[in-house]
């Protein structure tokens, strides 16, 4: 007889992580690639100690087409040109899953499917290459799938409102990116490319109630479900959309962040270094010269940077700035020019007079001969340095000897250019991600001062509805 499984959405709260989640709202299957491309395999083994059946799955269903719960591992491989299910002895049980999908036969009850020792809720099912190898794929609920992202994507320890606001995220990117690795046969990847997924064993009781206290809901904007876009950390302010990635966004729009805590970082490349990353990018200069930031966005952040050479200068924008250097680098687009890297001494004794810079709350130095404060408006302002004084919590740092003035010029504007005409090029800069949509330390940092998980959406993204 054919056993068709049905998700049945409640509202219960989830008790332990080993009880059968169930939700608000009806949600719908998503298949996310874990192993596929260069990682497909030729072969996985399948562990359920309740057995296994195979079965089709259409919407949100599972039919039943085979018991095979006298089974406790199996393995999947390619026999001329068929995926074929087989026991460990090599014996053939299933000789075509094209199309199916792998479960535990307890699966009404939360029983979990390890592949290679990795154990996911829902099932498995497998698409051919042309090579012979094989795409392994969790098909899964939604919400199931949101479980296995939050702990990678913000840490299973941040505050609840915080981690219900990145569940609302997770869920809005999942719902409106179906369909993104279709060539492989699914929906979202498990890499940072889509989110990152660790399925059942990354699962904790914290993650887990920020998803069962949001579930079904996402991020609407003129009516339609879009992706909740994150990131790390603004460095102060996020980013429009298009001055990043091109394009208006209504509900991407740059904000001051006010809630944003301090994240400097610096790096430094040699002029050859530059060279051959010009030259690996197929934008030589011949002899690199000078380095300028060109223009800033609206933000403050660099918009455009200038490599001038011996044999032609060439422009890079928006979020290519990072992608070329590295993003893992220059970790965002938050960043001036400076003589050298940030020092971790704190008493100055490595800084020239008036080279102090200011974050979290400390006093850290840094060589460097422009100076900028974000003003109350979130851009970036140089100030001149005439007897300038900064003040935080347990001192007043003196930043040169002469009498203090601010400028009024915002570093957007684009007759501010800052260039390097030696190596070695030192970025300092603040802020961590592309920086459109919701920094997930300013929403860790509102959680903690009280705010609700919708209240930090609607903070960073604008005019947007929760349903």
């Amino acid at each position: 007889m054919k056993k068709t499984i049905t998700t049945i959405m409640l509202t219960i709260v989830l008790l332990t992580l080993t009880a059968v989640p169930v939700f608000a709202n009806e949600s719908e299957l998503i298949k996310v690639g874990l192993k596929y491309g260069s990682t497909a395999k030729n072969s996985y083994t399948l562990t359920c100690g309740d057995g296994f059946y195979v079965g089709e799955s259409t919407g949100g269903d599972f039919a039943e087409t085979e018991d095979l719960t006298e089974y406790d591992t199996l393995v999947v491989t390619s026999a001329d040109g068929a995926i074929v299910l087989q026991t460990t002895d090599g014996t053939t049980i299933f000789d075509d899953l094209t199309g199916q999908v792998v479960l535990p036969e307890s699966y009404e009850e939360g029983a979990t499917i390890s592949v290679d020792g990795n154990s996911y809720r829902g099932g498995l099912c497998f698409t051919e290459n042309k090579d012979g190898t094989l795409n392994s794929i969790n098909i899964l609920d939604i919400e199931y799938y949101v479980y296995g992202v939050l702990n990678g994507e913000m840490g299973h320890l941040s505050p609840l409102e915080a981690l219900k606001a990145q569940a609302v995220t997770a869920r809005s990117f999942a719902l409106t990116n179906l369909n993104r690795h279709s060539q492989y046969g699914f929906d979202v990847c498990c890499g940072t490319h889509c989110q990152v997924y660790k399925g059942y064993s990354d699962e904790y009781k914290e993650t887990c109630k920020a998803v069962d206290e949001t579930a079904g809901l996402a991020i609407y904007s003129d009516g339609k479900a879009v992706p909740g876009y994150y990131f790390k950390n603004s460095g102060g302010h996020t980013q429009d959309a298009a001055d990043v990635w091109g394009g208006k966004v209504s509900y991407l729009q740059g904000v001051v962040d006010e809630y944003s805590p301090s994240y400097p970082w610096s790096v430094s490349f040699t002029f050859k270094e530059l060279e051959e990353k010009l030259t690996a990018a197929k934008k030589s200069v011949g002899t690199l010269q000078k380095v300028a930031i060109s223009e800033r966005n609206s933000a403050g952040a660099v918009a455009e940077l200038t490599f001038t050479g011996s044999a032609d200068t060439v422009k890079i924008t928006k979020e290519s700035v990072r992608t070329f250097f590295g993003a893992g680098l220059v970790k965002s687009t938050m960043f001036s020019f400076g003589d050298a890297e940030f020092s971790d001494d704190d008493t100055g004794s490595d800084a020239d007079a008036g080279d102090i810079f200011l974050y979290n709350g400390s006093v850290k130095t840094v060589i460097s001969k422009k100076v900028y404060a974000i003003g109350s408006d979130g851009k970036a302002v140089q100030i001149t340095r005439s007897g300038a004084y900064a003040r935080n919590a347990a001192s007043t740092v003196k930043l040169s000897e002469a009498a203090a003035s601010t400028g009024t010029k915002p570093a957007s504007s684009s007759s501010t250019v800052e260039t390097a005409t030696e190596g070695p090029l030192v970025i300092n800069g603040f802020g961590y991600g592309h920086g459109v949509g919701m920094p997930q330390d300013s929403a860790i940092q509102m959680a903690k001062q009280g705010f609700t998980f919708d209240e930090i959406l609607k903070y960073y993204y604008t005019g947007i509805d929760i349903r």
